[in-house]
C-alpha cells in the first residue's frame, strides 16, 4: 500500500513537471524573433536596428527589449520605440492571425569598421529570452546613394528647451518635437510632462506644419507637437524625464489582385520616448 501511494505521488510530480515544461516551451516556441539592420551605413549618419517579435497569438504585456552590449564606435540616440502590427489570412475559410511587435533603436556610428548587430534580451510572460544575432554590418566613410539606402519610416522624438539656465521667477519653453521620414498619420501624447518643483502649462499647437530639416546628412520632417511653459518654483537642477508619444505612420504596400497591382495602406502605431534633458535654475540675484 505504501509503495502504491509513493508511486502515485511520483506520478503526480512527473505529470506536474511535464505540464510545466510544456507550458514553458509554448512561451518560447510560439515566438519568432529576428533582427534587421542595413548591411552598410555611413559614418556619422543615423541608422536603425530593429528587433522583431512575431507570434500567432496576441502579444500582450510584452516588455521592451534591452540591448546586452553596445559596441564601441556606436552612439545610442533614441529607443526603443515600439510598433505593433497584425494581419489575418484566410485559406479555405480558415482564418489565421499573425501579430508582431518591433522595437527600434536609433544609432549614430562614429568609427568606421565592421560591427556585429548587438543581441538583446526580451522580457515576456516572466521569462528572459535572448534575441540572438549573428548579422554584421559595415560602417564606411561614404555610401553610394543608389545602393544600400536606409529605409524610411524612421521616427524619434525630443524635448527641446529654449535655454538650459534661467533665474528663479523666469520661465522657459519646452517643445515636444517629432522627427520622421515617412508619412505621418496621427500623434497622441501618452503621458503629460511633469517636473517636480515646477509648474508646467501645456500650450497646444493650433496647426501642425512639418518642415524639412537635415540631421547627420539625412533629411527628416520635423513637427512641433506641443509646447510647455515651465515655471520653476525653487532653485536647483531639474530633469525633464522621458515622455512617451504614440505616433501613427502610414505605410504603403503593393499587392496583386489577379492581373492588377493594387496599393494598400495601413496605419502602424509606434510609441517613441524622448531622451531626458536638464536645466538649471539660479536663485534671484545670483
Amino acid at each position: 500500500m505504501r509503495l502504491k501511494k509513493n508511486w502515485q505521488r511520483l506520478s503526480l510530480t512527473l505529470i506536474s513537471l511535464l505540464v510545466w515544461a510544456c507550458g514553458f516551451g509554448t512561451v518560447v516556441d510560439s515566438l519568432n524573433m529576428s533582427v534587421s539592420c542595413d548591411p552598410v551605413v555611413e559614418c556619422g549618419k543615423y541608422f536603425k536596428i530593429e528587433y522583431k517579435v512575431q507570434s500567432g497569438v496576441e502579444l500582450k504585456d510584452i516588455q521592451p527589449v534591452t540591448i546586452d552590449r553596445i559596441p564601441d564606435g556606436l552612439k545610442l540616440l533614441a529607443g526603443p520605440s515600439l510598433s505593433t502590427t497584425s494581419s489575418y489570412t484566410s485559406v479555405d475559410g480558415n482564418v489565421s492571425a499573425s501579430y508582431s511587435v518591433v522595437f527600434t533603436y536609433i544609432f549614430r556610428p562614429v568609427e568606421c569598421g565592421e560591427y556585429r548587430v548587438p543581441m538583446a534580451t526580451l522580457h515576456y510572460k516572466g521569462e528572459e529570452l535572448l534575441i540572438k544575432s549573428y548579422k554584421r554590418f559595415k560602417v564606411v566613410d561614404k555610401v553610394d546613394d543608389k545602393v544600400d539606402k536606409v529605409r524610411g519610416d524612421t521616427v524619434f522624438a525630443r524635448v527641446e528647451i529654449d535655454r538650459d539656465k534661467v533665474m528663479l521667477g523666469d520661465s522657459l519653453d519646452c517643445k515636444v518635437v517629432i522627427y520622421y521620414d515617412g508619412v505621418l498619420s496621427a500623434l497622441s501624447l501618452k503621458e503629460p510632462m511633469e517636473i517636480e518643483g515646477c509648474l508646467c502649462q501645456a500650450k497646444t499647437v493650433e496647426r501642425i506644419e512639418p518642415r524639412e530639416v537635415t540631421i547627420g546628412n539625412r533629411r527628416y520632417n520635423k513637427v512641433e507637437m506641443l509646447t510647455y511653459k515651465v515655471t520653476p518654483l525653487v532653485p536647483g537642477r531639474f530633469n525633464v524625464n522621458p515622455i512617451k508619444i504614440a505616433v501613427g505612420m502610414r505605410r504603403k504596400t503593393l499587392e496583386k489582385e489577379g492581373f492588377f497591382e493594387v496599393n494598400r495602406y495601413e496605419d502602424v502605431e509606434t510609441v517613441v520616448e524622448t531622451p531626458s534633458v536638464s536645466f538649471e535654475v539660479a536663485p534671484k540675484g545670483a
